[in-house]
């Protein structure tokens, strides 16, 4: 990678002269929405087969692997800056925060 003073890093996600962030093209979310796509449309097979225990294991690898590339970003590359952290910090507790808001609603 390259620095520029004043600039910020040049590297494959491009110039970044924003505080905002702009994710670079991952397979993860597509891989993890096919595995999920194929263990909805095939729930009673999975069952039958005994096909859970590797369709479960798929999907904690490629968590795994999504949530390396999203650390790998924000500790080795640098892209997740104070700014950018704050916001996945205070969107996780907006979230978290809309569902209790949601199962309360029920009782």
């Amino acid at each position: 990678m390259i620095y520029i003073k004043n600039i910020g890093i040049i590297g494959s996600f491009g110039l970044r002269s924003h505080k905002q962030h702009l994710c670079d093209a991952s397979p993860w979310p597509l891989i993890l929405s096919l595995v999920l796509f194929g263990v909805t449309s095939g729930f009673v097979m999975i069952f039958r087969n005994s096909v859970l225990p590797s369709v479960l294991i798929l999907t904690i690898l490629v968590g795994f692997f999504w949530g390396s590339d999203i650390v790998s970003e924000g500790s080795y590359l640098g892209i997740h800056i104070s700014v950018v952290s704050d916001s996945i910090l205070i969107s996780i507790k907006i979230f978290i925060f809309s569902e209790v808001m949601f199962f309360v609603g029920f009782f």
